[in-house]
């Protein structure tokens, strides 16, 4: 497709590194980019499958690429787009939220086969006391240090947002860390 190889020669002329993030439904992709680039307001949701399309990013000579999650019930057309994305990418941050199922390891090892860069990242931290987060990181690095560059454990934070009805009948809207 020539608007494709217009894309990756525009890419590979810029100055710009291009980061694609990517991971499964829920993993906390767009809080991560949040973290990593304050000023970026991806959309954040308790929800899974709030990122609809490739929306990038820019921080300094960075571009991030946040893409809708994998493994989402009718999101083929969105996986899609996150797969192209990833590929078009200079750097891959693959994002997961404990150990990863044997899609997600099957999806890594795809994405190693294309020999970009790739950091797995173990996002939610909070959720696991300092032993399991030890056990999860030792676990990741064993299996997955031949396929990736660098495995780290981060905890991006994010907003909860959700609307829930008083026993009065009203609606509040609720914001929380």
């Amino acid at each position: 497709d020539l608007n494709e190889l217009e894309e990756l020669d525009r890419r590979a002329r810029s100055e710009e590194l291009y980061v694609a993030v990517f991971g499964e439904i829920s993993a906390g992709k767009s809080s991560l980019i949040h973290a990593l680039a304050p000023q970026a307001e991806p959309e954040v949701d308790v929800i899974g499958g709030t990122t609809r399309a490739v929306t990038h990013f820019r921080s300094d000579a960075m571009t991030f690429a946040d893409v809708p999650g994998s493994h989402e019930i009718s999101g083929a057309a969105r996986e899609q787009l996150a797969r192209d994305e990833a590929l078009r990418a200079h750097v891959v941050i693959y994002v997961c939220a404990g150990d990863l199922t044997r899609d997600q390891d099957t999806e890594l090892r795809w994405l190693h086969g294309f020999g970009k860069p790739t950091v797995l990242v173990l996002n939610k931290a909070d959720q696991f006391d300092a032993r399991e987060r030890d056990a999860l990181l030792r676990a990741l690095r064993e299996r997955y240090g031949d396929v990736t560059d660098a495995q780290i454990i981060v905890s991006a934070g994010g907003l909860e947002r959700f609307e829930r009805q008083l026993p009065d009948g009203r609606r509040e809207h609720v914001e929380r860390e």
